[in-house]
């Protein structure tokens, strides 16, 4: 008797992408589920909706990725870069 298992993985795996399609519900991206939080920006003015664990990025590492001075206000980032 042959299993399908593999099957039956795929499907729960479309199940899940179909549930999860939207910034409310998270998005998946290559296999990852990303969910979105509202982060407030520029004194409370801005409400956007990041990826969780996204942060203000460390001077250094915007120094190092945005060496000109005309660089973006804020800059978000996540462990990735």
């Amino acid at each position: 008797m042959k299993y399908d298992d593999e099957r039956i993985v795929a499907l729960r795996r479309k199940a899940w992408k179909e549930q999860y399609n939207s910034i409310e519900t998270g998005i998946y991206v290559k296999e990852e589920l990303y969910k979105f939080n509202e982060v407030l920006l520029f004194g409370d003015t801005l409400s956007v909706k990041l990826p969780e664990g996204f942060y203000l990025a460390d001077a250094q590492i915007v120094r190092y990725k945005y060496p000109s001075e005309f660089r973006p206000q804020v800059i978000m980032s996540n462990d990735s870069g």
